[in-house]
């Protein structure tokens, strides 16, 4: 094999492995922290816990996943946005005490949300998770980052577990998703580039 057909081959496998990463990173599922606060909440941090939507391949609902930092619990009430129409929105798999609402009051000076779960506000918890499912199913997960009218796309009510803490309302502003790959994209990039790989190399032996 010549100088220029290994150039051309290598430079192939570079091109198909920047595709491949561009197709995998999808908005299949995706990681977002709650960032801002209503100024009660102390001690106050700049990270009060995580959410994470997965959409489900099959019956294209998403689920939702809430995990709070550690010394904060949330309770009583997590509200989000939905792109699109409410009409067949529907909760599966809350959890026992929790129940699914489209349509929330004000959450403090977050205003209103297109749905959320709500609970008795004497109840803690360190993590919540759920799933939304809408007739015709979702596309992709960011239909459940839709802000409201002040830009807020979640919030919930947060709760220290410190002795002299005291509780506010977390949400999230101007949502930085983290996307996750998706497992079957980034196994199809890595049989394709051991096969290319495997190509230069045998040419290159002969």
């Amino acid at each position: 094999m010549n100088s220029r057909t290994s150039k051309i081959l290598l430079a192939t496998v570079s091109l198909v492995a920047l595709l491949s990463l561009g197709i995998g990173v999808q908005d299949a599922a995706a990681s977002i922290i709650f960032n801002v606060d209503n100024g009660g909440i102390n001690p106050a941090s700049s990270n009060y816990g995580m959410i994470t939507l997965e959409l489900n391949a099959v019956s294209h609902a998403i689920d939702v996943s809430v995990v709070m930092a550690s010394g904060y619990q949330l309770g009583g009430i997590f509200g989000f946005g939905v792109d699109g129409p409410l009409a067949g929105l529907t909760f599966s798999s809350v959890p026992a005490d929790w129940v699914g609402i489209v349509g929330t009051g004000n959450i403090s000076e977050f205003g209103r949300f297109d749905a959320g779960v709500t609970a008795s506000s004497s109840l803690r918890v360190d993590t919540l998770s759920f799933t939304v499912n809408r007739e015709g199913g979702f596309s992709d997960v960011s239909q459940l980052e839709d802000p409201n009218s002040k830009n807020v796309s979640f919030a919930t009510h947060v709760f220290p577990t410190g002795a002299n803490g005291s509780t506010g309302f977390a949400a999230v502003r101007e949502v930085s998703v983290t996307p996750v790959p998706e497992p079957s994209t980034l196994l199809l990039l890595g049989s394709g580039l051991v096969g290319l790989g495997g190509m230069v190399w045998r040419r290159r032996k002969t």
